[in-house]
């Protein structure tokens, strides 16, 4: 989460709004055992970070990493398979089912 603040000459706050940022990479992977050729498509918030691995073709996921930083800042424990998790992977695999045109910031 970024906070914008815009200031006028005289130091009075014309406004503030807070901005919600997702952002996206990619890494390709050559050959995974069982999947072939993947690609890796994470993205991160001010707290966790999501992996999807994905068929180059992008025609399926074969893998999900999410992470929690406030725990576990050396992302050792996957959380994906946590039933208390769910919730987490639905929301962090949102931004990149939409795309990041569909995420740019306003304005």
């Amino acid at each position: 989460m970024i906070i914008a603040l815009s200031f006028l000459n005289y130091g009075f706050l014309i406004r503030l709004r807070v901005v919600n940022l997702t952002c996206f990479s990619q890494y390709p992977r050559s050959a995974v055992e069982g999947l072939g050729r993947v690609m890796g498509c994470p993205t991160r918030s001010d707290t966790r970070r999501y992996v999807e691995w994905r068929k180059r073709d992008g025609t399926e996921i074969v893998g999900r990493e999410p992470y929690d930083h406030r725990v576990d800042p050396g992302e050792n424990q996957i959380i994906a398979s946590d039933q208390a998790n769910r919730e987490i992977v639905t929301r962090m695999s949102r931004p990149l089912a939409d795309g990041w045109q569909a995420n740019r910031p306003p304005g």
